[in-house]
């Protein structure tokens, strides 16, 4: 009994006593090897960098008092789910149109990422994930997205729909034909993708010396 109480003094103490996320307003514990939790623990297989938080676009912040009284509540803040290296940088094009809120109806924290930036993480070689990223080889340019007509007019209320997203990036759209040369092997790779392929080649080299006489 006394080794029993004893076990389970100790292992309150050691519940008290481990480290918290360092994102400010949590309180759940630190991941090994990270001073934040799961959820704000870069999702970039080996990196244990905080995620990347930032304020809402600059044009959707006239829409924020309009926001007021529909259903849902935009957040303040926007919480990737990769650090600031590994995060695709896209944002969503600005779109003027008064009741640009209607966006952002009904709409959590997660889905108001997706909507206004992205929740993905970027290529390897660039500043955007496969999505976002221009589909000519090697372009670090983000892809050109569009707001429709019917989404500029402000006697409508705009929805993702009306936003055509391109393959291309706006210089690239112009190439005809076989001048483009898309995307293929490494220029695919993702951050994690590049991480692990180095890994399991480090793996293999060392295997492979063991193995020598």
């Amino acid at each position: 009994m006394k080794k029993a109480a004893m076990a389970g003094i100790l292992f309150a103490a050691t519940v008290a006593n481990a480290a918290m996320c360092k994102m400010p307003t949590c309180k759940e514990p630190a991941q090994e090897k990270s001073q934040f939790c799961e959820r704000h623990t870069c999702h970039t297989a080996g990196c244990n960098a905080g995620v990347k938080i930032g304020g809402l676009p600059t044009w959707t912040l006239g829409q924020m008092k309009r926001f007021a009284g529909n259903e849902g509540t935009l957040p303040t803040k926007l919480v990737w789910y990769h650090c600031p290296k590994h995060a695709c940088g896209r944002f969503a094009p600005r779109l003027n149109n008064d009741r640009a809120y209607a966006l952002f109806r009904n709409k959590d924290s997660e889905e108001a990422l997706k909507l206004l930036a992205c929740d993905k993480e970027r290529l390897y070689k660039g500043k955007f994930c496969l999505e976002h990223s221009c589909a000519m080889s090697k372009c670090p340019g983000s892809v050109l997205e569009e707001w429709s007509e019917t989404a500029r007019d402000n006697a409508s209320e705009p929805t993702m729909g009306d936003l055509t997203t391109h393959d291309f990036c706006q210089r690239h759209l112009s190439l005809k034909g076989n001048n483009k040369f898309e995307r293929e092997g490494a220029t695919k790779e993702t951050c994690s993708e590049y991480y692990e392929r180095k890994q399991a080649e480090k793996q293999k080299a060392a295997e492979a010396k063991k193995q020598q006489p």
